[in-house]
């Protein structure tokens, strides 16, 4: 069967069981997958491993990373297939930096929002406001005065 067959065949697949497909978000594979989120047997699994408290049919993930580590439904967010208790199920997106060569290109960082808060690698971020922080590198961040190495506030930016 050819690959454009197979997109076509899951796409109709994914239509019937009525989940939907956007740029930012997307349904999980389905089939159990050893890596990365996805949907089997009507349970939800990551790396492989049943996450007991996921809703299969309202389930999604961040496409913005290689395995979309970030995933929500209806009632949890969660991280790497953990429950993120400080985190709204309302989806997250990716920070982005700017690199220093070739210069002029950006890419995604390790720090993701939602409705609660600033992340980085399933870590609510301290004092970090989703409307000030951006991303100054991979793992480094500024919120106002505030300045982050992964998810660890360090000393304030003397302005």
């Amino acid at each position: 069967m050819s690959k454009l067959m197979k997109r076509w065949l899951m796409l109709v697949a994914v239509a019937i069981a009525g989940l939907s497909i956007n740029f930012i978000y997307k349904a999980p594979k389905l089939g159990v997958s050893p890596r990365g989120y996805s949907i089997a047997f009507g349970s939800v699994y990551y790396d492989g491993e049943l996450i007991p408290k996921a809703r299969a049919n309202l389930f999604y993930y961040s496409i913005m990373d290689e395995y979309g580590d970030y995933g929500w439904d209806k009632v949890n967010a969660f991280y790497k297939g953990k429950i993120l208790p400080d985190a709204h199920p309302t989806g997250f997106s990716a920070y982005y930096y700017e690199l220093k060569q070739p210069s002029g290109k950006f890419t995604t960082s390790g720090y993701y929002k939602n409705k609660n808060g600033v992340f980085y690698m399933g870590q609510r971020l301290e004092g970090a406001d989703i409307k000030t922080f951006y991303a100054t590198e991979f793992d480094k961040g500024r919120s106002g005065q505030l300045e982050y190495v992964g998810a660890q506030k360090v000393d304030s930016i003397d302005q």
